[in-house]
């Protein structure tokens, strides 16, 4: 059943504007004009003039829908594709958001891997304000690919993991690290216990180790494991 709401949802899409366009236009906050768009709230008259005209649209076809849409009326199925490309949503910026670059190495759950020279070839963005309360700085920090299966379940073959270079050390906290042991790369679980590095896979399968003494010359801890991105595909 069509609603206010509604109606000035798909007005706005198809005039590609953001709830913070409509409440710069109507002078209201965006937690406000998100009310109305739901239909939570009734918005005032004299806003709903306002738009009308932006819109070009009648007060009469918002509030009852009885008139005829505008020439640029869009159906429902394009109002949820506006939403999903961020018509009806939040514009993203770079005080939102920051890029993490991708590496072209992998770490690998397994026996170990020998990652070609590495270079970036692309970036995913990640909020700020998520980064900032993990304490992650974007610019210390990069996404590589997990090869292999020996930290299943926790992560998986093929997924993409963010890597804190700032936190190296697994005496100050045991977690998931990426590290070197010579010229393989890896990401296992570490826990410093003494002078010892142990050195866990996660799958029961896949045996644990520990260094210590001379052989820690040849290990180097490249950064913890804070966040896992997977995408799931058809078996």
């Amino acid at each position: 059943m069509e609603t206010v709401g509604s109606r000035l949802k798909r007005c706005a899409a198809a005039k590609k504007m953001t709830e913070a366009d409509i409440a710069a236009a109507i002078g209201m906050s965006k937690p406000a004009v998100n009310h109305y768009l739901n239909d939570r709230r009734q918005m005032a008259f004299e806003h709903l003039v306002t738009l009308a005209d932006i819109f070009g649209v009648t007060t009469d076809f918002l509030l009852t829908g009885n008139t005829a849409p505008p020439p640029n009326w869009i159906d429902e199925d394009e109002l949820v594709r506006a939403q999903v490309a961020g018509i009806n949503g939040p514009k993203l910026t770079d005080a939102d958001y920051a890029l993490v670059c991708l590496s072209r190495a992998h770490v690998s759950a397994g026996p170990g891997h020998v990652p070609p020279e590495e270079h970036f070839y692309g970036s995913l963005a990640f909020n700020r304000a998520w980064l900032k309360r993990e304490g992650v700085n974007p610019a210390a920090a990069s996404l590589v690919r997990v090869k292999g299966d020996s930290m299943e379940p926790t992560l998986h073959d093929g997924s993409t993991v963010l890597v804190d270079h700032q936190r190296r050390d697994p005496a100050v906290r045991r977690g998931i690290y990426a590290l070197r042991i010579g010229e393989e790369v890896f990401v296992k679980r570490l826990e410093k216990v003494g002078d010892v590095l142990v050195i866990t896979s996660d799958n029961p399968t896949h045996s644990s180790r520990a260094l210590g003494g001379r052989e820690l010359a040849d290990v180097e801890v490249i950064g913890r494991v804070v966040w896992q991105g997977y995408t799931f595909r058809d078996s």
